[in-house]
């Protein structure tokens, strides 16, 4: 499955990474244990269900907040932050799923969010 993920230092990337497996997520996130989150925020923003994977331990163990997953999260409201990488996919039932149109994705988040910066094969 294709999928999205953003760095903590603004580095967005297309991964292929089986979303149900979470031994992949948990190395694609660089950690022992993730959570999903998802708010009402990500589903007007993408228009339809969404969430992201995060560091559980992401704040504790002192990792640089996520720009755009903290945007998403809705911390200017609430003053939480989401630290470390994000990966997207969309809750279906019990499993999670790849977004329809990564590239489309894509394109709006890197419109949006004009401090991202695409990674391409290793380079960016």
């Amino acid at each position: 499955m294709k999928t999205i993920k953003i760095t903590a230092d603004n580095l967005l990337s297309v991964i292929d990474i089986n979303l149900n497996d979470y031994r992949e997520v948990q190395k694609a996130l660089d950690c022992d244990f993730f959570e999903s989150v998802k708010t009402e925020k990500m589903f007007r923003y993408f228009g339809e269900p969404m969430m992201i994977f995060v560091d559980e331990s992401g704040l504790i163990k002192g990792l640089p907040v996520n720009a755009v997953g903290s945007v998403l999260y809705g911390t200017p409201e609430h003053g939480y932050p989401i630290c470390g990488d994000i990966i997207f996919a969309v809750p279906v039932r019990e499993y999670t799923e790849a977004p329809d149109d990564v590239e489309k994705m894509k394109a709006k988040m890197l419109k949006d969010f004009d401090f991202l910066m695409e990674v391409q094969h290793g380079k960016f």
